[in-house]
């Protein structure tokens, strides 16, 4: 495809970023463009799991206290939401989890979640038109960490899934 009609399709604001960082080479551009799609779904399948992993932790968890219905039942009169009946335990569960897992980790881990969800290139640093994959792979590294916290073998599980650094380094070798 030539550029033009890539630009036509995918808009000329967004490209110029891309345009910027690959020196004005359009067609190195158009493969910068199409790596971070892919990079953002390479991280996007690590989040999704780690997200089905922590959910289903803190549901393991709360059952026992809370039976089963509990996040149906959180918000009742006595369910983990109610604040007045609960607060107590429900701080006490927030103190057990974060010594399991810290807030500022999975803030960071979001953040990137929400960049890819609202269609933002990952190949950039917020706000920086240079290519710069260090974020990414900074936010992958805490994600392995919050499964390794969780007690999950993060390569048994993400094997055959988990191509996030191979195309960081696609991405790098990507220079004017």
């Amino acid at each position: 495809m030539k550029y033009a009609d890539f630009e036509h399709i995918i808009s000329n604001r967004r490209m110029n970023r891309y345009l910027l960082a690959c020196g004005n080479d359009s067609r190195k551009a158009m493969t910068l463009y199409r790596q971070n799609l892919r990079l953002s779904q390479e991280m996007f399948t690590i989040i999704s799991c780690f997200e089905i992993a922590l959910r289903n932790a803190i549901d393991r968890e709360l059952r026992p206290r809370f039976g089963n219905d509990w996040l149906r039942d959180s918000v009742n009169k006595g369910g983990i939401f109610d604040r007045q009946g609960t607060r107590e335990t429900f701080e006490t569960i927030r103190k057990e989890y974060r010594s399991l897992i810290k807030y500022t980790e999975l803030d960071n881990i979001n953040s990137i979640r929400n960049r890819i969800a609202h269609h933002e290139p990952i190949c950039f640093d917020k706000g920086k038109s240079h290519i710069d994959t260090s974020h990414v792979r900074n936010k992958y590294s805490q994600l392995i960490k919050l499964y390794n916290w969780m007690g999950i073998d993060s390569s048994a599980l993400l094997y055959g899934l988990d191509h996030v650094l191979k195309t960081c380094d696609q991405i790098d070798r990507i220079q004017w």
